[in-house]
């Protein structure tokens, strides 16, 4: 095999690999919406919405909302109806983690958002305002 069999294999696999993480990006947004209906009832709404093109495409979003909008019994509850969909759990649970802080270090800050990526992998991160 030569060497210019080796760079056009190298690029199909690079292409295949971008095609993959192309559709696990656009399941995961659907996961989103989802996620965002759900949200919304308890008061959170979306802060950004950024997409990144490139080998890997990413989506990275921010959801913004209230630490005292974050009840602990219906939190759970919905978690408990809606198990299936990873997105929306992981990101209830990541609430529910930063309202547990917030209360056992007593923050005074009311405010929290969700920092979100879409990509591969996702990744959650929670701040307080």
């Amino acid at each position: 095999m030569g060497f210019m069999d080796k760079v056009r294999q190298a690029t199909e696999a690079a292409t295949d690999m971008s095609a993959m993480a192309a559709d696990k990006v656009n399941e995961l947004l659907d996961e989103y919406k989802n996620a965002m209906d759900v949200l919304g009832r308890f008061g959170f709404a979306v802060g950004k919405f950024e997409v990144e093109m490139g080998p890997l495409p990413h989506v990275s979003t921010s959801i913004d909302g209230s630490i005292d909008a974050i009840d602990e019994a219906r939190v759970k509850q919905t978690i408990a109806a809606q198990h299936e969909h990873g997105l929306l759990v992981a990101i209830l649970n990541s609430l529910l983690t930063a309202k547990g802080i917030s209360e056992r270090v007593n923050l005074k800050y009311r405010g929290v958002t969700a920092n979100v990526t879409i990509g591969i992998p996702p990744h959650i991160s929670i701040g307080s305002h």
